[in-house]
């Protein structure tokens, strides 16, 4: 793991704003959603911003 000062990038998504984190709150309506559909979730939120 190159620049484990980073904090867990690799797992934690990218938020930038409040709004974002609130979406994230929410996220237990993601559970019946496969896992590969949280990257292209997280890629909506960060074009977003």
């Amino acid at each position: 793991m190159a620049g484990g000062n980073s904090k867990g990038s690799k797992k934690t998504p990218k938020i930038t704003s409040h709004s974002d984190v609130s979406s994230f709150k929410g996220a237990d309506r993601l559970s019946d959603l496969p896992d590969d559909i949280l990257p292209h979730i997280l890629s909506a939120l960060d074009t977003k911003s």
